[in-house]
């Protein structure tokens, strides 16, 4: 089955692809990424690992209030990890299961047991504010584009985006259903009853959170910050191919193109990112060839932030 998904994945990214380079000239696209200019390639580099640190200052937060302190630092290499699994199989969830697999664990079976149920509970809600922030600066970023957006099919995708973040916040922090899931849909499926205990765990965790505000205060400016910086590199890549866009455009353009990229549906988001970046930019009259050198340019950073996970969990495995 996880073959069949990867090939399904794989299949996506290149039928996508193809469909694109039907229609623009590929040669010209290498031509613009191979003139772009290597100290604003750098910097895109640097400002994507300081959203990574800042995503583990995320977690960390998270994890403390249900008990685990742990360094910012070690949090950082795990959140590495997860992104070079993230990147280099398929699937969008990859990355997830490897931060709870890799979590340090606690003495004693029924510990770790415990342990994994809050993880777990901790990285799903590190997911779910990560998609808030995501919304919240793409509203901001429509604020200042609203002529543009209002009334085009991009406005529609910033609809949908709400109601499915909105949609998965109620399930997760909502108590009726959690009691739900819990009294009802667990005993009713037989298949799922080695998973009941599991679920009781993470619905505890996931409800702790739900009685402190602040904490969702805290994360969801930890995310803003950290997808700012995802607009901030897209910014620089786009100025050194010489592509001229206004960071308040990208503000709003940006956080569509992470959310659509992020869909379990393609290999690391390949197809499905530059398809998205070009159909954006095409808005502000940039020409799909350019388009794609940003998308191509901003995958290449993530590629590469991805391998310095991969070190990590190479040195992590020599030293087990």
């Amino acid at each position: 089955m996880k073959y069949f998904r990867f090939f399904l994945n794989a299949a996506v990214s290149v039928i996508i692809i193809a469909l694109i380079l039907q229609k623009i000239n590929f040669a010209e696209v290498v031509g613009i990424v191979h003139h772009s200019k290597m100290p604003f390639f750098l910097l895109s580099l640097f400002i994507g690992a300081l959203s990574i640190i800042i995503n583990a200052f995320r977690w960390h937060i998270l994890l403390k209030h249900l008990g685990y302190v742990h360094s910012v630092g070690s949090l950082s290499k795990i959140s590495f990890i997860a992104l070079f699994f993230n990147t280099y199989l398929p699937g969008g969830i990859a990355g997830d299961i490897a931060r709870v697999a890799i979590f340090p664990k606690g003495n004693g079976q029924e510990m770790e047991k415990a342990q994994t149920g809050k993880v777990t509970a901790s990285v799903i809600t590190d997911r779910v504010v990560g998609m808030v922030g995501l919304m919240i600066l793409a509203l901001l970023g429509l604020a200042f584009s609203y002529k543009l957006l209002f009334g085009s099919k991009i406005f529609l995708i910033f609809a949908v985006m709400a109601v499915i973040i909105i949609f998965i916040f109620f399930i997760l922090f909502s108590r009726r259903m959690q009691h739900f899931i819990n009294d009802v849909v667990m005993p009713s499926f037989k298949l799922l009853s080695p998973l009941k205990s599991a679920v009781k765990d993470v619905s505890r965790a996931l409800l702790a959170y739900r009685d402190n505000y602040l904490i969702f205060v805290q994360v969801i400016s930890l995310s803003m910050s950290a997808h700012l910086c995802v607009v901030g590199y897209f910014f620089l890549l786009a100025r050194s191919i010489g592509v001229s866009i206004s960071f308040l455009k990208l503000l709003a353009f940006v956080p569509v193109i992470e959310f659509i990229s992020a869909l379990p549906i393609s290999f690391g988001g390949v197809g499905v990112r530059e398809t998205a970046t070009i159909f954006m930019f095409s808005s502000e009259g940039i020409n799909a060839p350019e388009a794609m050198s940003v998308s191509l340019l901003s995958f290449v950073v993530i590629l590469l932030l991805g391998l310095v996970g991969g070190g990590f969990f190479a040195c992590r495995n020599n030293k087990n």
